[in-house]
């Protein structure tokens, strides 16, 4: 029996092991002594059946292994010894609960047997228990450490303490390959918040932690990058620059952080392109070339500086640049007559910037009485001033000589139109005025009306040639301005197309909130995602779409059929219009309709509806029947009618639930 259960020991151990190497037979070797009631030892063949229980005296009946003249396999027994493989006679499933078709099955699920020996029609008596050699005890482990410290091959989740190095020596092999329908691979920090998902929702790596959702840097430590930085959606730095942009041709770029430069850019069109919100009147192009002609601002609106007021704290000073039909330079000065001429020298390096054959011209402030001052010759140099008959020969004066900016002496006023350039709109004027009663005497209305009052002239002025003017130039046309959206805001993420990198939907261990649970959705705190229905706070870029009556953050919203190009809420179950989840409330926008923030792709809330079954986390959502709400997906699809995945559960009723949106 020594041996027998020192091989049952080996045999149990090795196929539990064996998978990559040769699987040991299921075997048992077995020796015993046959003898007579007499006590002589027995000599011939005999019928031996074997069986196996789960106790020494009843339990249950695990396995039969017959070793009979029927079966072809009678025991041999020769001077009363004999030897038997056990489970490599005829094997049976016992009669007890389960199936099992070798040893190797019985030793797996139990760790106590018992072997009834029946010879002929005898069984012998009492049952031997079966148990193991010495280094046998250890098969339970490998290495020193329990089966539970190790990885199997079962579909379901385990948690292993320890670290797990997976490496090759072939440079050109995977050391980990991994695939999953929800995620190729998830690792956790201990914390449950700092985590990273593999190949995940449509995304190579989707990963969030409390100091930032990854850092990246090279080998040589020369340059890294915090990307979901806190605050900050990317924070680098380089030896070079901290961060290089560019588009697949190249024909625009932009180094940030680039040596002593806080953004060095370039483009085909411009290195620059900025613009005011929604206003198509205030957009600049910086380091333009357009028309022939270089320019380094370029755009809608007003040059002014800003200054802050020296005798009114809360106030600053504004003023705006004069702008011409000619790029202008000018030199100015004060000199005096001597003997009725004055030889006055210009700027020393106005001769190197303006043309001295065209555009030059004068103008003379005398400091005292003088019959009159003319300018007897002009150039790029100096110039003689001289004063008319019957003056004191001996005045001072100031000057200012205005000159054309060499080079651009064929520099078009009138040219291609690309943008939308209306005269800027006095929104919002008459706003601030009421709130600054004392401010409207600055503006340049109030102080020609002043003049005129002063003079005698007419007032109020007759403003309806400029007012007739401004109508013309603010005229929008499609045909030849194209889409003002497209030009003038930023480009969104979309379905068709990669989005700005962003946390994922974080997923906490700590309950949801009961807030999240029923309600409206704007204003609702989301544990790492900020306020839910801002537009500051939206984990996508929100694109604002026009609306058939109004909608709140968390509705579902599909194309309205009889208004094209406008959205309503849901109201039909899976309804294949579906276009996203608003991101905000509806609100009056500034062509004077109805208008709500749309994510068509990446996180949010959702108002779920589960009175039609139950959501899990994972299951695809369509529109329901419930006016703006989302259920679990029919098990057959109709084409363009999800919305998304569901990331929370719902087990009953209606409610907020955090959605992937991925309207396909």
């Amino acid at each position: 029996m020594k041996r027998a259960a020192l091989s049952l020991a080996l045999s149990v151990l090795s196929v539990g092991i064996a998978s990559a190497q040769a699987v040991p037979p299921p075997l048992i070797n077995y020796q015993g002594v046959l003898r007579d009631a007499s006590d002589k030892p027995l000599n011939g063949t005999y019928d031996m059946v074997y069986r196996f229980f789960s106790a020494d005296v009843g339990g249950d009946e695990i396995l039969v292994d017959g070793h009979t003249a029927v079966g072809a396999s009678p025991v041999a027994v020769s001077g009363g010894l004999f030897n038997v493989q056990l489970g490599g006679g005829t094997v049976t499933d016992g009669s007890g609960p389960g199936t099992y078709a070798s040893l190797a099955d019985v030793f797996r699920d139990f760790s106590t047997v018992w072997l009834s020996i029946r010879v002929g029609s005898e069984t012998l008596s009492p049952r031997i228990r079966i148990v193991a050699a010495a280094y046998a005890l250890n098969a339970a482990n490998l290495g020193g450490k329990p089966a539970g410290n190790y990885l199997d091959t079962s579909s379901a989740f385990q948690a292993k303490f320890g670290g797990l190095r997976v490496n090759t020596s072939n440079s050109y092999t995977i050391g980990v390959e991994a695939s999953g329908t929800g995620s190729g691979a998830i690792f956790r920090q201990a914390d449950g918040f700092t985590y990273a998902y593999i190949a995940s929702g449509g995304y190579g790596i989707q990963a969030t932690g409390w100091n930032g959702g990854g850092v990246f840097g090279d080998a040589y430590g020369n340059g890294f990058a915090y990307l979901g930085y806190r605050d900050y959606g990317i924070q680098a730095s380089g030896s070079f620059a901290g961060g290089a942009f560019a588009d697949a041709d190249n024909s625009g770029g932009a180094n940030v952080g680039f040596g002593d430069l806080g953004i060095y850019a370039w483009g085909n069109q411009a290195g620059g392109y900025f613009v005011a919100g929604s206003n198509p009147g205030s957009y600049a192009y910086a380091g333009n070339y357009d028309a022939g002609t270089n320019y380094k601002i370029r755009g809608g609106g007003a040059v002014s500086f800003v200054q802050n007021h020296p005798e009114e704290a809360g106030q600053v000073i504004v003023y705006a640049a004069p702008e011409g039909d000619e790029v202008a330079v000018y030199t100015r000065g004060t000199a005096r007559l001597a003997g009725h001429e004055a030889h006055v020298a210009l700027g020393e390096t106005f001769r190197w910037v303006a043309n001295p054959d065209i555009g030059l011209t004068a103008h003379l402030t005398p400091r005292g009485p003088t019959p009159g001052l003319y300018v007897a010759s002009l150039s790029a140099k100096d110039m003689i001033v001289r004063e008319m008959a019957g003056g004191s020969g001996d005045i001072a004066f100031d000057y200012i000589v205005y000159g054309l900016r060499l080079g651009f002496e064929r520099m078009p006023n009138v040219q291609t139109k690309i943008d939308h350039s209306p005269v800027a709109r006095p929104s919002g004027v008459d706003e601030y005025y009421a709130a600054h009663p004392d401010l409207p005497r600055t503006n340049a209305l109030a102080k020609f009306e002043a003049m005129r009052a002063e003079a005698g002239v007419g007032i109020p002025v007759d403003l309806s040639r400029s007012q007739q003017l401004i109508a013309a130039i603010n005229a929008y046309r499609p045909e030849v301005d194209g889409s003002l959206e497209k030009r003038l805001k930023p480009i969104e993420p979309s379905a068709g197309g990669p989005a700005a990198p962003v946390p994922p939907a974080r997923r906490s261990p700590e309950p949801v909130p009961e807030a999240r649970r029923a309600g409206s959705a704007a204003d609702v705190p989301v544990a790492g995602l900020g306020t839910l229905g801002t537009a500051t706070t939206d984990l996508f870029a929100a694109t604002k779409f026009p609306l058939s009556g109004t909608a709140e953050a968390g509705d579902a919203l599909v194309l309205d059929p009889d208004r094209p190009g406008y959205l309503r809420k849901a109201e039909s179950a899976a309804d294949p219009g579906v276009v996203g989840i608003a991101s905000g409330s509806s609100a009056y926008g500034e062509e004077g309709r109805l208008e709500t923030p749309v994510i068509g792709t990446g996180f949010a809330l959702v108002k779920a509806d589960a009175q039609y079954g139950a959501i899990r986390p994972g299951d695809l959502l369509v529109t329901s029947a419930t006016p703006g709400h989302a259920m679990k997906a029919p098990q057959v699809l109709a084409g363009g009618t999800v919305i998304g995945k569901s990331l929370e559960p719902l087990e009953s009723g209606t409610g907020l639930i955090k959605v992937l949106v991925m309207a396909r």
